[in-house]
């Protein structure tokens, strides 16, 4: 090995940082979607930003690397949290719609209508927002991450 060829054994911490730490991207994005969730108990929405810092620090790389799988493990981590989020909002919602369909406590002529259709779009807003603020607060964790393993 020639000293122009950058050194992937050395993994300790204030000396060099190998490129992948011997991590893919998918077991990085994995294994911080993981942490996220379970910090998700204590963290609430931050813990994004546990998920994309673990999810960076397995992975290795430059800033941009840990941008990209911070970001990734944000999404993922998403999907449980955001999902539980949305079949909770939708039983709640189909509670009123029966309410409303069954005309208790309505009047002549009011039924579902548009009140559907602006429930599922209320709904469909929602968790794209989550979608949207955990897949940033996981790429803030791995950028931080990957400057601060630059240092």
């Amino acid at each position: 090995m020639s000293s122009s060829e950058p050194s992937q054994s050395s993994g300790s911490v204030g000396g060099e940082v190998s490129r992948y730490r011997g991590q893919s991207t998918l077991v990085s994005v994995l294994v911080g979607a993981v942490a996220a969730v379970v910090a998700s108990v204590v963290l609430g929405p931050l813990a994004a930003i546990v998920g994309g810092a673990v999810a960076a620090y397995l992975f290795g790389g430059d800033r941009s690397d840990g941008l990209r799988v911070g970001a990734y493990a944000g999404a993922v981590s998403a999907v449980p949290l955001v999902g539980v989020a949305g079949l909770v909002v939708l039983g709640v919602g189909l509670f009123g719609v029966v309410g409303a369909a069954g005309g208790v406590g309505m009047g002549p002529g009011m039924g579902m209508g548009l009140g559907v259709a602006g429930f599922l779009l209320v709904v469909l807003l929602i968790l794209l927002v989550g979608l949207v603020v955990s897949t940033g607060l996981g790429a803030l964790g791995g950028y931080l991450t990957a400057v601060i393993l630059e240092e």
